[in-house]
């Protein structure tokens, strides 16, 4: 995981000899190899203008090399890969519902709110390092009158509305996610992006749905009940009312 966000460990090395390179040994270009030879100047007035002079180009000399020292580093710094491929695209419609009440509820593992699904996205300046999201499985009345059942899993839910929490939040879902942290966190990020989905909320399904049987009929096969179901990863994407 270090090596895909990373990148390998030899070029990790090759990054960090190279961003110091060439400060240990830039004293070689003193400035008092310019002055050999030189008369020494017989007068008070004369000395003073040299040293003053010779000063300068030293204060000179450092300012150059601590430039290019800064920009040497900058160029060769450590810097993480965002996720490979870009999240979802939600339409703007889709069915909208009421997560139906009574449904089976977890602890959110950010929050610790009781949810019936949650999902987070952890963004740095390179873009998104981590999406997450997951269900215990909860139904869907929709307002057309049909039920959407969302079964146990993986779930998508759009986050680009939602509430964002500073890293101080983060840092027990951190820990969970990389227990055995070291120098290089294998989710780099500064914000993320988070909701809650619990029962009572709108929220929209987005993705192609598929007819099912309702296992939870309790009916013989031949007229089993038939209700909706995400084909794949459910995507949701919570209501107005439903984005915190």
């Amino acid at each position: 995981m270090l090596d895909t966000v990373w990148g390998p460990k030899s070029l990790r090395h090759r990054l960090r000899a190279a961003a110091y390179a060439g400060g240990a040994g830039s004293g070689s270009l003193s400035v008092f190899d310019a002055c050999t030879g030189c008369d020494i100047p017989g007068t008070g007035e004369e000395l003073v203008v040299l040293l003053v002079a010779f000063l300068a180009v030293a204060l000179l000399w450092f300012l150059i090399r601590l430039a290019i020292d800064l920009v040497r580093r900058w160029r060769n710094r450590l810097r993480p890969y965002g996720a490979v491929r870009p999240g979802p695209r939600f339409a703007r419609k889709a069915p909208t519902g009421t997560i139906a009440a009574g449904a089976s509820v977890a602890s959110d593992p950010i929050t610790g709110r009781p949810c019936v699904a949650f999902g987070v996205e952890l963004v740095c300046s390179r873009g998104v390092m981590l999406r997450d999201g997951a269900t215990v499985g909860f139904a869907i009345e929709l307002d057309s009158g049909e039920r959407v059942e969302v079964p146990p899993g993986a779930c998508v839910i759009d986050v680009s509305q939602a509430k964002r929490l500073r890293r101080p939040a983060l840092a027990e879902y951190e820990a969970d996610l990389d227990p055995h942290k070291g120098a290089l966190p294998l989710f780099p990020a500064t914000v993320a992006r988070h909701a809650v989905l619990e029962p009572g909320d709108r929220v929209e399904v987005h993705g192609e749905l598929e007819v099912t049987a309702d296992g939870r009929a309790n009916v013989g096969y031949r007229d089993a009940a038939l209700v909706l179901a995400p084909a794949g990863i459910a995507c949701l994407r919570p209501g107005r009312a439903s984005a915190r």
